[in-house]
């Protein structure tokens, strides 16, 4: 009806899209370097004057590492250092808790014991004759 406007619109959305993702650039980049814009050491008249940068980084960091850890731990290096030597003990089993995101340390015996119990419940499991997880995979994956 009024291409015009579509290809203004287009327009638009690219230019957005260009600045979002120069944007990630950025932060995959500096992720790490402290930021001391804020320093008073800066002269106010020179703040003023500073252009923003139109610089956009070079195609290499166009893939950030998704690999890498951010997951930050609350645990000291002593509490962490434990929780590993309990982790390498046969005698025990260290599991996350189901709910509540607390630690669960059982004795190997008992662990086994309660799973025994568990799956030893008809009204909740069946016992079938073969592996059916690649029948199950299937069906996920036909409603995927």
């Amino acid at each position: 009806m009024f291409p015009f406007l579509k290809q203004r619109t287009n327009s638009s959305v690219k230019q957005n899209v260009d600045k979002f993702l120069r944007r990630v650039q950025l932060k995959v980049i500096f992720h790490e370097k402290e930021d001391d814009s804020n320093t008073s050491n800066n002269n106010t008249f020179e703040t003023l004057l500073t252009r923003k940068s139109k610089w956009t980084p070079p195609p290499r960091y166009n893939k950030p590492n998704f690999n890498r850890s951010t997951k930050i731990s609350h645990l000291s290096s002593e509490e962490w250092s434990a929780l590993q030597s309990l982790r390498k003990r046969k005698d025990i089993v260290v599991k996350a808790a189901d709910k509540g995101g607390a630690l669960v340390v059982w004795g190997t015996a008992l662990y086994q014991k309660e799973a025994l119990r568990q799956l030893s419940d008809t009204s909740s499991y069946q016992k079938v004759e073969k592996d059916l997880t690649s029948i199950d995979q299937n069906t996920v994956k036909k409603y995927d």
